[in-house]
């Protein structure tokens, strides 16, 4: 016998809220926090002072995979405590297969990695964060017969904007003026921050986006930005329209409400300063007006015959399925055709998107089994056309981005993003239709406006703990009155919802207008976006219910226990254990750097007049202890003068920098498919071989120091038949070939000219397979160039120079961040030149 709504078990009712708390919460807090993709060393801890405490500045590695983990957990407890329909059980269980299959080359890659790599910290990061968006939209799909769950996740989704437009308004008027001043204070020591030298095309391609003032939210990106900016303000403006209208019934408290919300809204598209995000919004405002035309005539009854309204809603179903479709497959479209005019016109994004695309396309063709999560950018490098001037991690379209990192399975998740979207656009039709359930009781939309308040709340508050490290008194006012701002839209935005036809049109038009962005930007593959986005797209899908969807059995949809399983094993297979031992090595050695960071920025304050009551002495004094606690033996006293001090610190550094490279390189025996902790290892080595030498005089030390900055790269020496077959990134032998380079000129200082001409060839052989591995990349060329000179092999200099002057032309579509300087093509036509 049927179920009614009002009659629905408690069990499942709790389970399935219980379930979506666990899924906003975790999504939603990690959208309002910085990504740190290698804590404690997202910027130059010997730049930029000192860690406060341990407290992390955002979510790392680890906090991210324990909130997909719980999302995952949580997705599980949705599909547990759904009910089948009684009609349409056929979706439930394509749905369920298509996000088995998807997810299984999620799985392998984070087992086994990619076809040249193991699995790495980013594919596991990056895997779980896509699995457990997949998974969410799944289960809210599966549990679409609720439609007082929806109304509740919808009302907190729209309720975000005021604390993104918040965020976004404090980032435009507050944080990039004081940015772009600081920069300008000190732009080398800036860059250097970030690690970049000041000169390198990626210093040049930073201080261009520095410079640019635009709304990116905690996602640093202005187009991921732009992507709820612009969903937001379609569903937001349609319901502003409904809701100012008279004969509503709504209070006039929660109709200005949502038209203060859409208001909002389009002043964050505005912020975003993204055509991208303006062309998304006009998508779904074109698909909203396609469907009200085409519904006056597609609802409308045959003349002289019966049925009618069936087959109006039969037509209306496939022209919603169309503007699906559309929304899909024409942003591809209009790349593809921009691809095609070439460089006739000056319009540059969508034509770099047409090269991200290309690279995809022969990526998946070499790879068809995928290069996993996290490994795009690097098979990109050798896949891209050769004037594509960048170096991207995504195609920027989320249908390129599953085929060439997941392979043949990642067409599973592509069909089902298609079919999603065919269901938001069925679900623009949905005021033609009666609505699908009757009025819930009191009480239920009592525990409907309690998780909306309480699922902000939770969200805020883990995000302001999770950015403890990094918080400012600016930033808690912002996140807090936010949180107010938040709840009351949640509400109002609840109350206009509960009239389900217009809440199909408007959840409808703002998903069409989220996933034609998709297409063209990275915001359904950012880890920190990616979940929210699927969320939206499934509140459209699942908006598209009748009469029938009120109708249920007392059994779970097809295929519901498949996913609870893998939801499980998920969870279980990819858990954060590996990466917060990882996270915590690299922690430990910011902590021991942090005595270093800390008195450069008290000589720097004395420098500047900033003295806040310190002086030389009480610097000479604390070195001394910092020293103390470090060395075998209580080091001598040295008088407060500049030299004396300068000593200090290089005793200093030459403790405690070996010491923090112990850790870094214990990160890297955790995870040694990803480089980074042993760049940072080497580089802490060849400060420290600096302080030795310059600061203490100390010869061996300096030359042991160096010794371990070639070794903790774990390479093969770059002349040997070895390194011709060993798999390493482009980006690790450029490394290698600077450490190479700093050794040969500290050899040759300390007069021994083989080892400096050894390490000569060993840094041109190392930028070799450099340019083997990214054979389009000027700046590899050049610096192989002064390579081939520093090694004084003539040959291989004028082969070199030869190569930066045929590379040179294809840089021009970003010659102030790619090009050749004057200088540097003078350079190498001297080389060229050169007997």
């Amino acid at each position: 016998m049927p179920h009614a709504p009002a009659q629905d078990d408690a069990r499942g009712e709790l389970l399935r809220r219980a379930g979506i708390a666990l899924i906003l919460a975790g999504f939603l807090c990690r959208a309002m926090s910085l990504l740190s993709p290698l804590p404690g060393w997202d910027i130059d801890p010997l730049v930029f002072g000192s860690l406060p405490g341990r407290g992390l500045g955002g979510v790392g590695p680890a906090e991210s995979i324990v909130i997909d983990c719980a999302a995952l957990l949580g997705a599980a407890m949705v599909v547990l405590g759904a009910r089948a329909q009684r009609r349409a059980v056929w979706p439930d269980g394509v749905v369920a297969l298509l996000v088995v299959v998807g997810a299984a080359s999620v799985l392998w890659h984070a087992r086994f990695g990619g076809p040249n790599f193991g699995p790495s910290i980013g594919d596991h990061r990056t895997g779980i964060a896509w699995l457990s968006a997949v998974c969410a939209g799944a289960a809210l799909f599966l549990a679409r017969r609720d439609a007082e769950l929806r109304r509740a996740v919808a009302a907190i989704m729209l309720g975000f904007v005021f604390v993104l437009a918040a965020k976004g308004a404090q980032q435009l008027f507050i944080e990039h003026p004081q940015t772009v001043a600081s920069y300008r204070a000190d732009p080398a020591r800036y860059l250097a921050g970030q690690g970049f030298s000041p000169d390198s095309p990626m210093a040049r391609a930073f201080e261009r986006r520095l410079l640019q003032a635009e709304a990116t939210g905690w996602f640093g990106l202005a187009n991921v930005y732009a992507t709820f900016a612009a969903g937001f303000s379609v569903t937001l403006c349609v319901l502003a329209a409904f809701a100012l209208k008279r004969g509503t019934g709504l209070q006039t408290a929660w109709r200005w409400i949502v038209g203060a919300s859409a208001a909002v809204a389009l002043a964050m598209l505005a912020a975003a300063n993204a055509k991208g995000g303006v062309m998304a919004a006009g998508a779904g405002a074109g698909a909203l007006a396609m469907a009200l035309l085409a519904a006056r005539v597609c609802c409308a009854p045959k003349r002289g015959e019966g049925g009618g309204q069936e087959w109006g809603a039969s037509r209306a179903g496939w022209i919603g399925s169309a503007l699906g479709a559309l929304a899909v497959f024409g942003p591809i479209a209009l790349v593809a055709v921009r691809g095609m005019i070439g460089e006739r016109i000056g319009e540059l994004s969508l034509l770099f998107r047409w090269f991200y695309m290309q690279g995809a396309a022969r990526i998946f063709a070499a790879h068809p089994f995928g290069v996993g999560p996290d490994g795009f950018q690097q098979a990109y490098l050798l896949a891209k056309p050769p004037i594509s001037p960048e170096e991207v991690t995504s195609p920027h379209s989320i249908l390129f981005d599953w085929s060439a990192t997941l392979g043949i399975a990642g067409f599973a998740w592509s069909a089902l993003l298609v079919l999603a979207a065919c269901a938001a656009g069925r679900s623009l039709f949905a005021h033609a239709r009666p609505p699908a359930t009757a009025q819930r009781p009191a009480m239920i939309e009592r525990n409907s406006l309690r998780l909306v308040l309480i699922v902000p709340a939770v969200a805020v508050l883990a995000a302001a703990w999770l950015e403890r490290g990094a918080t400012t008194p600016e930033t808690a006012v912002l996140r807090f009155v936010g949180l107010g701002l938040w709840c009351a839209a949640a509400v109002g935005a609840y109350f206009t919802l509960a009239h389900a036809r217009v809440a199909g049109l408007a959840l409808g038009a703002g998903a069409l207008a989220v996933i034609a962005h998709t297409q063209i930007d990275v915001a359904a593959s950012w880890t920190q976006s990616a979940g929210l986005v699927a969320v939206l797209v499934a509140l459209a899908a699942s908006s598209n219910t009748g009469p029938a969807c009120a109708e249920t059995t007392a059994r779970r949809p097809v295929g519901a226990l498949g996913l609870v399983l893998l939801a499980v094993v998920a969870a279980a297979m990819l858990n954060p254990a590996r990466a917060m031992r990882w996270q915590s090595h690299l922690l430990a050695a910011r902590i021991e750097v942090a005595d270093v960071a800390n008195v450069h920025e008290r000589l720097d304050d004395l420098a500047n007049g900033r003295h806040r009551g310190d002086s030389p002495a009480a610097i000479a004094n604390w070195l001394s202890a910092a020293i103390a606690d470090r060395a075998a033996h209580a080091p001598p006293r040295v008088e407060p003068t500049p030299d004396g001090l300068r000593r200090q610190i290089a005793h200093l550094e030459s403790l405690a920098l070996p010491r923090a490279a112990a850790h870094l390189r214990l990160a890297a025996q955790t995870c040694p498919e990803d480089w980074r902790p042993r760049r940072e290892a080497s580089r802490l080595y060849l400060r420290a071989a600096m302080a030795s030498a310059e600061g203490l005089g100390d010869r061996p030390q300096a030359l042991s120091n160096l010794d371990q900055a070639v070794a903790v790269m774990a390479l093969p020496d770059p002349r040997s038949s070895e390194a011709e077959t060993h798999w390493a990134t482009s980006s690790e032998w450029r490394w290698l070939a600077i450490v190479h380079i700093e050794r040969s000129r500290a050899a040759a200082a300390f007069g021994e000219p083989e080892q400096a001409s050894q390490d000569a060839a060993g840094a041109l052989a190392a930028y070799g397979h450099a340019a083997r591995l990214d054979p389009w990349n000027l700046e590899v060329a050049i610096r192989g160039m002064r390579a081939a000179r520093l090694a004084q092999d003539p040959a291989a200099t004028r082969q070199w120079a030869a190569r930066v002057l045929e590379l040179a032309p294809l840089m021009r579509l970003d010659p102030l961040a790619r090009g050749l300087r004057p200088e540097e093509r003078a350079e190498a036509e001297d080389a060229l030149r050169s007997p």
